[in-house]
């Protein structure tokens, strides 16, 4: 008598015993596009269009890692571990510095914490000394590691540095005021206000590009670190389009409806590298009982 399931290909070698877990064949061939369509973004990476195809792929990427639980990548493996716990994110954007403080342009200048922003910096560290932080990232420049070292307050997690974390590049208006730019590039300065997610100055980056590197980090450290909490110190401009990105927030409003105080922390905390839920925003009660009122901010929007 023949079995019921008789006729029926069950893709395995009645005489060979499976080696390891299948993998899904759908999940195979979405990485495939998540390839190529990282590859023509590296071919156009110039472009505004280039960096729209990046974040495309960051997206098909995440996509990818989620879309079944039976293929053998790591990312497949830690996303579903992802997804049976939260992962917290403590984004963090570095102490006050002097070209700050005097609303100049200063996001590829390399300035030192003032006194004010190693205070804060460090009133912060305390705030945070029984936090189960497994690691920290900062971004290269010196006013993010500083306050790092200050967040850290003597623990021993090491400070792993990302270039994705920089600040963004406002080219040649850097360490200028909003005045300066304004009488001295006034065509570049009226684009960019208008949309300052897609254009950028003259030898700077445009929001989008931030985007375009910030976000696939930020991805990787959720990953990296399912059921734990790690911190991220970064820069105004990068946590403000991170979040937007995140959170399903319009960029290309982010500096008029977004703030980000000297040293202050956010809390998110996600399900997955896509399901972020923000706990915290813009604290500073650290160092401040009122948050900051308003102010120009390198934006004749704001009063």
């Amino acid at each position: 008598m023949e079995p019921e399931d008789a006729g029926v290909d069950s893709g395995v070698d009645a005489g060979k015993k499976p080696t390891g877990p299948a993998v899904n064949p759908n999940v195979a061939k979405l990485k495939q596009c998540c390839a190529a369509i990282g590859a023509e973004a590296k071919r156009n990476a110039a472009t505004v269009e280039g960096g729209m195809m990046a974040a495309a792929a960051v997206q098909c990427n995440i996509l990818a890692s989620q879309a079944g639980s039976s293929g053998n990548s790591p990312e497949i493996t830690a996303g579903v571990q992802l997804a049976a716990m939260t992962t917290r994110i403590l984004f963090i954007r570095h102490g006050a510095t002097r070209l700050a403080a005097e609303d100049r342009f200063a996001g590829a200048t390399d300035v030192p914490l003032s006194d004010e922003g190693v205070d804060q910096a460090r009133r912060l560290g305390e705030r945070l000394a029984d936090e189960p932080i497994a690691a920290i990232y900062a971004s290269p420049m010196g006013r993010t590691q500083e306050t790092a070292h200050q967040v850290r307050a003597g623990r021993d997690i090491p400070i792993e540095t990302r270039d994705g974390l920089r600040e963004i590049s406002h080219g040649r208006w850097e360490e200028l005021t909003r005045s300066e730019v304004e009488a001295r590039f006034p065509e570049e300065y009226a684009s960019w206000e208008q949309d300052p997610y897609t254009f950028s100055p003259a030898g700077g980056e445009s929001g989008l590009a931030v985007t375009a590197r910030a976000l696939p980090l930020i991805r990787d450290i959720v990953l990296a670190h399912a059921g734990e909490t790690a911190v991220v110190i970064s820069h105004k401009a990068t946590i403000r389009l991170i979040l937007c990105g995140l959170l399903g927030i319009d960029p290309r409003g982010y500096r008029d409806r977004l703030d980000q105080a000297p040293a202050c922390l956010n809390v998110v905390d996600f399900q997955s590298p896509v399901r972020a839920r923000l706990g915290l925003y813009n604290d500073i009660s650290h160092y401040a009982k009122q948050p900051r009122r308003g102010g120009p901010a390198l934006s004749k929007w704001v009063r």
